[in-house]
């Protein structure tokens, strides 16, 4: 049995200004397309907590 423990969580949060002319769909689809021009700031938050405990040693070795 492995004494290597490893755990990972994870949140994202966005928000984008001025939605309503702003196509976001557009930006990502190929099918979609944006008839006027119409810029927004994109804000992004991102968390990650990871922690790895146990007594085995992290090492590039392959047993």
């Amino acid at each position: 049995m492995s004494d290597l423990r490893t755990n990972i969580i994870g949140l994202n949060v966005q928000y984008l200004f001025n939605s309503e002319r702003y196509s976001y769909k557009a930006s990502f689809l190929q099918n979609e397309f944006q008839k006027r021009s119409a810029g927004s700031h994109y804000w992004i938050r991102k968390l990650l907590d990871a922690r790895n405990g146990g007594l085995t040693p992290l090492t590039g070795r392959i047993h």
